[in-house]
């Protein structure tokens, strides 16, 4: 394949999996948080959605504040669509591709090996579900990406331009989603260690007075929704140990679309499957790292390297502090997701240090893509999200319903609590001359004319409803005698 062909191969990958997101923000119908973001801070008034106001503290949580910025933007703008309230994770998705792909080529990758590497990163239906839905994780992975890029540039080169960068995208990162805390406590510890060292440096006193000055500004936007949402003690977290709640429900929902994998009970040397795979990806990635301590690497790559497994065992121990002393859950399900970053670019830079001193590991390499790409050929779907996975039948139900109807009737029906807030947006919307969704109240006897439930629900009903339709994630009832 010529050159020219070969440094396409990145941006044709990103091309496809933004062709697939893009469907995905079309067709995916909304999801519960989607809902309660609208719901609790959007439809209010601004100062309500930049300080987490609502008279119940627990929601505050829910606030994922740059995010809910771009959603209320988007409905001034657009209206009460889905589509239009996704747009802006859509552009974090390019920023975040875009900005690794930038490192991998300040790092002189090869176009053909940078595919793999990107592939391997983004190849992950779970992460991909986030790149898709209006929430803040796939803002805050967006500004990881680029402020670790500019953290490398700036280690490399210690320009005002670079520390500049590096703090807006990690102001993006925070505001967007206050996991990336931890990130700012990590990236201010190595920023203060570098200050010291050169503190007889011109150029010392003018950068820190900056960056003082544009922490304050920082810290005064976000000290009241960081409050409120730390009063609300709703964080969504674990609390069993880093490994069970942050490793093994990383791999669990990683592989959970994929019927070849999904064996939750199958025990192996007395470890069930999901477990023994989470021991072996962290072996894997501590061996790879002893592998390449004697390897000869340029500058820029040793300083990457250096600066994104520091970022990993700065988590790790973070996590086990802050959980000790503090009772800060551990980092669970989506939560993780922006943790995970650094450990698998840190494993991938890795493997290219290897790669480059053995070239037999480039079957290691397209294998390892091979079989990313046949688990996302498996996993992907335009129906659901996984943690909103009861959800997926939301518009095939009300199209069905609004089909039925007859003319100018308005149809009633009182949906199950999981399945209710997403058929309740586009009540609201496109269905709010035909349909009418009511929440279904399990102490209260229905007597609404149509039902929503789970299959394991119909006989709670019966013989007052009769199953009318059949659909993926749930049955509609009628009530008989209408």
């Amino acid at each position: 394949m010529k050159k020219t062909n070969l440094n396409t191969l990145p941006f044709v990958v990103g091309g496809l999996l933004l062709t697939y997101l893009v469907l995905r923000v079309f067709v995916v119908p909304i999801t519960t948080d989607e809902f309660l973001t609208l719901r609790y801070f959007v439809e209010q008034d601004w100062v309500n959605v930049f300080t987490s106001f609502h008279p119940d503290p627990v929601h505050a949580s829910n606030n994922h504040v740059l995010n809910s910025i771009f959603f209320k933007l988007s409905i001034a703008i657009f209206g009460e669509r889905d589509w239009a309230i996704r747009l802006h994770v859509l552009v974090a998705f390019v920023v975040c591709y875009y900005y690794l792909l930038k490192l991998f080529q300040r790092l002189e990758v090869p176009p053909l090996r940078m595919t793999f590497y990107l592939a391997l990163v983004f190849l992950n239906p779970y992460l991909l579900d986030f790149f898709a839905i209006a929430r803040g994780y796939a803002i805050s992975m967006a500004g990881w990406s680029a402020a670790t890029y500019y953290f490398v540039l700036y280690q490399k080169e210690a320009s005002l331009r670079n520390l500049r960068n590096l703090f807006i995208w990690l102001f993006v990162a925070v505001y967007a989603n206050f996991s990336a805390m931890y990130f700012v406590l990590l990236f201010g510890l190595a920023l203060a260690v570098f200050f010291y060292k050169n503190r007889k440096a011109a150029f010392v006193k003018k950068q820190v007075l900056c960056l003082l000055a544009a922490s304050f500004i920082a810290a005064a936007i976000m000290a009241v929704p960081f409050y409120r949402t730390l009063i609300a003690n709703s964080t969504h977290g674990g609390s069993t140990s880093f490994f069970t709640d942050t490793i093994v429900s990383y791999v669990v929902q990683s592989i959970h679309y994929n019927p070849h994998i999904r064996k939750t009970g199958v025990a192996l040397f007395t470890l069930r499957f999901r477990e023994l795979y989470g021991v072996l990806l962290m072996l894997v990635w501590l061996t790879t790292l002893l592998l390449i301590s004697r390897k000869q690497k340029t500058r820029l790559l040793t300083i990457t390297i250096n600066s994104l497994v520091y970022q990993c065992i700065g988590i790790v121990s973070l996590c086990l502090i802050l959980f000790h002393f503090f009772g800060v859950p551990y980092p669970l399900t989506r939560t993780t997701l922006l943790f995970s970053l650094p450990f698998i670019v840190s494993f991938l830079l890795s493997l290219e240090v290897l790669v480059r001193d053995n070239y037999r590991l480039n079957y290691f390499l397209i294998a390892a893509t091979m079989a990313a790409f046949w688990h996302f050929i498996v996993c992907c779907n335009l129906d659901n999200a996984k943690e909103w996975e009861s959800e997926g039948d939301a518009k095939r139900v009300l199209k069905y319903l609004d089909l039925a109807r007859k003319d100018n009737e308005l149809i009633t029906i009182c949906v199950e609590n999981s399945r209710y807030h997403s058929m309740a947006f586009y009540e609201r919307s496109a269905y709010k001359e035909s349909i009418n969704v009511e929440w279904l109240n399990p102490s209260v006897k229905p007597i609404f004319e149509y039902l929503y439930v789970p299959q394991d629900d119909i006989m709670k009903y019966s013989p007052a409803y009769r199953v009318e339709q059949n659909f993926e994630h749930g049955v509609l009832l009628k009530r008989v005698g209408i």
